[in-house]
């Protein structure tokens, strides 16, 4: 899609092409399809006239040439991206007030995952409400190389990552993986399987991988929530899950495990808000709660908020 080289058999649809089209919601790809809806080049704000962008494949896939750009001018539109098995949304930026959703598995046969392994940007202001929605079987965060993502809602908007199974941060390159809000709730639920961040063990400047609620922080799962810095990691190499409000944790288990020069922590801020934790079962290992550590960082769960 939106690319200048027109393949046989397959659907391609130019900049100029996608500038003609007027509606409410342009919508581009088929609920019934069995390939992948790829953007290829870059789709600018005035590329498109619709209030919403829409795209629907088996797969969908927006890295080639991602929507909006990160200097500017941001897309000033909603966009909507509904995949029936994987999602693999990339290179969005939105601009104030625009919402982003992203829905993989949306024919809910257990086997499709939404995957960031870049960075997106919802909004630039504070007082913006732009909205992150995402749902899927898997949802993964994902950091290799020297290069940094940052998923990131501005403002007031809410963050809201929903998976049947589970939440996954993995980072094994020595850039950094961050998933951030401003002052709009995030909120994190699985219904079956873990949350699990992975900081990176590849040395280097980087390798953190962190879930930063700028304000509340919102974390209801089905499994354990998993925390580990890994041997080989520098000190900035921290697993973390924090929040600068409060932060209520409903989960099986908790379990923060340190192997490097990094910290695992789950933990509020300073001044920032109470942190509510409540333990419901125990992992494989028949803990409720584990934290230990085995590096030169630091493992732990700590309020340094209200209450």
């Amino acid at each position: 899609m939106c690319s200048s080289d027109l393949s046989t058999g397959v659907l391609s649809l130019n900049p100029a092409e996608l500038q003609k089209i007027t509606s409410g919601t342009l919508e581009i790809g088929r609920t019934d399809s069995t390939g992948t809806l790829a953007v290829s080049t870059l789709v600018g704000d005035t590329d498109v006239s619709a209030t919403t962008l829409r795209l629907i494949g088996n797969d969908v896939n927006t890295f080639g040439g991602g929507i909006g750009s990160n200097i500017g001018p941001f897309f000033n539109h909603h966009v909507d991206i509904w995949a029936n098995n994987d999602a693999y949304p990339g290179a969005i930026f939105l601009a104030d007030n625009r919402n982003l959703t992203v829905i993989a598995d949306r024919d809910n046969n257990l086997s499709g995952n939404a995957i960031f392994s870049g960075s997106t940007t919802v909004g630039t202001a504070t007082n913006t409400t732009g909205s992150l929605t995402v749902q899927g079987e898997n949802i993964q965060f994902l950091g290799s190389g020297a290069v940094s993502a940052t998923i990131a809602v501005q403002g007031a908007g809410a963050q809201s990552f929903t998976a049947r199974n589970a939440i996954t941060m993995d980072n094994t390159g020595t850039g950094n993986v961050q998933v951030t809000t401003g002052t709009g709730l995030q909120s994190l639920t699985t219904t079956v399987g873990d949350m699990t961040v992975l900081a990176s063990g590849a040395g280097g400047s980087g390798g953190l991988a962190t879930f930063n609620a700028g304000s509340a922080q919102s974390i209801t799962l089905g499994g354990g929530l998993v925390a580990q810095s890994r041997a080989g990691g520098v000190a900035s190499a921290d697993a973390a899950v924090s929040a600068n409000g409060n932060q209520t944790i409903n989960a099986k288990f908790v379990d923060l495990s340190g192997a490097g020069a990094g910290d695992a922590g789950v933990f509020v801020n300073s001044g920032a808000g109470a942190q509510n934790v409540n333990l419901t079962g125990q992992n494989g290992s028949n803990f409720t709660l584990r934290v230990v550590n085995a590096g030169t960082g630091q493992a732990y769960l700590q309020s340094a908020g209200s209450g």
